[in-house]
């Protein structure tokens, strides 16, 4: 399983070892002040 940042789409995604498709777990809308990257999220 594993984290899945998608800086274009402005999402935080989680997939399940196994699974098919990653879920959603967070959306980040353009007027918010953070720099969305794994180094933020994971680091």
């Amino acid at each position: 399983s594993f984290l899945i940042v998608n800086e274009a789409e402005k999402t935080l995604s989680y997939q399940a070892a196994g699974s098919d498709a990653p879920v959603v777990i967070a959306h980040f809308d353009s007027e918010q002040q953070l720099a969305l990257s794994a180094a933020n999220v994971i680091g």
